[in-house]
């Protein structure tokens, strides 16, 4: 086994000091461990092993520039990262994809929408194949995807692929896990927003179980939930429970937040059609 080296030691420390909020020390040793290790690189002939961690470094040098808003530089070295993984891993390798994905988030965070979408299709192509439907990182694509389809006004789609996360979540942590619950939220709020009124109704008394189980009947997203259905209920004729669920979300907000909060004053008592 290889000793550990200074050269290793750097990016290590860099990434200790990047999970402490200390991202001005953690670029300088980034930016450092890369000079020394393009040097030994280029000094002699290196191990996989050696130019994988090269990569990687880059890689997390990006990423902390990507944090810092200095989105040009780490364009740059994401595309460095990429290309040598594809290079050096194939396209279709796990951390070739993670690279891929990171530069969609990054293109998207600059507003190049149609460049993060390509991006992010061909993360999600290659991580279906390699890590499987429900793995993490292919979930967090797809909600990454479903967020920024939806964003650009391309709501079938994102309606699919909020499916296709939620059916991962529900199969790895049960319907009533915190994720599962934020995605059906997200999705019954699109299925509303496109008129799918029935699915959403579903959805939204779905959703409505597991937020009182998993954070109580008085808790805000509870609340939200109770209004958020009132309105679909509202817009389906069914007015009965439409104002009972609506009574029940001003009662609980008016307990929670008192009757002169900006979110109880939000909600006009001769109306069930206002948004949250």
């Amino acid at each position: 086994m290889r000793p550990c080296t200074w050269t290793d030691w750097l990016p290590r420390q860099a990434g200790e000091f990047a999970s402490d909020g200390l991202l001005g020390e953690a670029k300088e040793l980034y930016v450092e461990a890369i000079r020394r290790k393009e040097a030994e690189a280029s000094a002699s002939a290196q191990s996989t092993e050696h130019n994988q961690q090269l990569l990687s470094t880059i890689n997390n040098l990006a990423v902390l520039l990507q944090q810092q808003g200095e989105f040009s530089e780490a364009a740059a070295l994401y595309l460095q990262s990429l290309s040598g993984r594809e290079r050096l891993l194939g396209s279709g390798h796990a951390d070739t994809l993670r690279v891929v994905n990171n530069l969609a988030v990054l293109y998207s965070d600059q507003g190049r929408d149609e460049e993060a979408l390509s991006m992010f299709r061909r993360a999600l192509k290659g991580q279906m194949t390699v890590l499987g439907p429900h793995h993490a990182e292919t979930m967090d694509t797809l909600n990454n995807m479903a967020i920024l389809l939806k964003g650009s006004g391309e709501f079938d789609e994102a309606i699919e692929r909020y499916e296709a996360l939620l059916t991962g979540q529900i199969t790895m942590y049960g319907a009533d896990h915190v994720e599962a619950l934020n995605t059906s939220l997200n999705l019954a709020s699109l299925l509303k927003l496109t008129g799918k009124l029935v699915a959403a109704e579903a959805l939204y008394l779905r959703c409505l179980g597991g937020c009182e189980n998993c954070f109580g009947k008085k808790h805000a997203d509870t609340l939200a939930t109770v209004h958020n259905l009132a309105i679909v209920q509202y817009h389906l004729g069914k007015c009965t429970e439409a104002r009972a669920n609506y009574e029940r979300a001003l009662a609980g907000r008016e307990q929670q937040l008192g009757s002169s909060h900006l979110d109880t004053l939000g909600k006009p008592s001769g109306a069930v059609v206002n948004l949250r």
